[in-house]
């Protein structure tokens, strides 16, 4: 949870330093002045999401299912991340198909994919990639965020979804609490998928997850209701 507010605030931070030395243009200040204010405002969305599953946490976290076009969670995580991935010229690759849609909480979507982005950012070496890519499997949408950054050591395989805060210092020195993972792995499963990853230290890691896909009967009842209306 603390990427998703620490993010934004370091860029805000980066930005208000550059501006006190003189060293940006108002040209310069223009260009990203929307997108600071953009990050701002997912960031506030995302502190009145994490109040609400705070109050969900007291009696026990109930996802809330719905059918969720798996695409627009990906652009908007793309969007949320595009500044800091910008930083440290990581390329964000959008492969998953506009027509794979999944059942899951959405906001416990969004902050599996926001953890996913930004462990991957953090280990990203500069003009690294980093790619989001879903397909079909069986009953279930298979998920992938792949990055080419420096990877896991073998040592650490069996740490990586622990209880001891697995977290080291990203390749710009970035700092993390170790419990994204941790979280990602507590929604999937709440949403009933799994997850998993495949890693060799310095070819880069790729996080797999799965969910469960829209039933043909849940789709038609959807489109009778619209019908409807």
């Amino acid at each position: 949870i603390s990427h998703d507010i620490r993010n934004p605030l370091a860029s805000m931070e980066m930005m208000l330093e550059l501006m006190k030395t003189g060293e940006l243009s108002m040209e310069e200040i223009t260009m990203v002045t929307d997108s600071l204010s953009e990050s701002l405002n997912e960031t506030k969305s995302f502190l009145d999401n994490l109040l609400q599953w705070s109050k969900n946490q007291m009696v026990g976290i109930q996802p809330k299912a719905a059918i969720i076009p798996l695409k627009d969670v990906v652009e908007e995580n793309i969007r949320f991340f595009k500044w800091n991935a910008g930083r440290k010229k990581v390329m964000l690759i959008d492969e998953v198909p506009k027509t794979i849609k999944v059942k899951a909480d959405r906001e416990m979507l969004k902050i599996i994919f926001r953890n996913l982005t930004s462990n991957a950012i953090k280990f990203s070496l500069e003009n690294g990639y980093k790619l989001f890519g879903a397909g079909y499997e069986n009953n279930y949408i298979k998920l992938w965020v792949k990055d080419n950054g420096v990877g896991i050591k073998q040592a650490d395989h069996g740490k990586v979804f622990g209880m001891d805060s697995f977290t080291s210092k990203g390749t710009a020195n970035e700092i993390g609490t170790g419990l994204g993972l941790m979280l990602c792995k507590d929604f999937i499963e709440t949403n009933g998928g799994k997850i998993w990853f495949e890693s060799k230290e310095n070819q880069g890691t790729t996080f797999y997850f799965t969910l469960p896909t829209v039933k043909e009967e849940e789709e038609e009842g959807i489109e009778s209701l619209l019908s409807q209306s």
